[in-house]
């Protein structure tokens, strides 16, 4: 891992290093084939800079990041949801960055701070059927593979994920 990575919670003045994360990885997983054109315009249309840390915070939202310096390598985008339910909505690593712990990092510091929040009870998110990293990541931090959704938004197929935290 390279030296000098934090993770922390997202303040507002992070959201211009945090948007252009998303917009170098969004387009990367469509030229990949994981994500559609369609996705990738409404989730950033939806996480405008000038709005975004105060956007997702208003919303409920959890926003963790991993930073070199001043620079978001890694993001971490969740939702409460109701039912003692939280969703992972992305978690990201610049194509830079990968395969040297920062994701599990982000996964690891949001399931802590998920467990001191008594109410909750389980994690979930979704990843591609075609993403096989994902596939192994979610399995490798101890996520169950609950479910098989065809067709689902924007047509993808996706995996749906749970972790009991309790």
């Amino acid at each position: 891992m390279k030296q000098g990575i934090v993770v922390r919670k997202l303040k507002p003045n992070d959201a211009v290093t945090a948007y252009a994360l998303m917009r170098s990885v969004l387009p990367e997983l469509m030229h990949r084939g994981l994500y559609s054109r369609e996705s990738i315009g409404y989730d950033l249309g939806d996480y405008r800079p000038r709005n975004f840390v105060r956007y997702i915070k208003k919303k409920g939202g959890v926003l963790l990041g991993a930073f070199e310096g001043k620079t978001a390598v890694g993001l971490l985008l969740a939702f409460s949801e109701y039912g003692g339910l939280i969703n992972i909505d992305w978690l990201m690593v610049d194509s830079n960055y990968r395969r040297m712990g920062i994701g599990e990092r982000l996964l690891k510091r949001f399931e802590m701070n998920s467990r001191k929040r008594k109410a909750l009870h389980r994690i979930y998110t979704d990843s591609e059927m075609s993403n096989k990293t994902a596939f192994s990541f979610y399995r490798k931090m101890g996520y169950e593979n609950v479910a098989t959704l065809k067709d689902w938004c924007f047509h993808e197929n996706r995996y749906v994920w749970v972790k009991k935290l309790r």
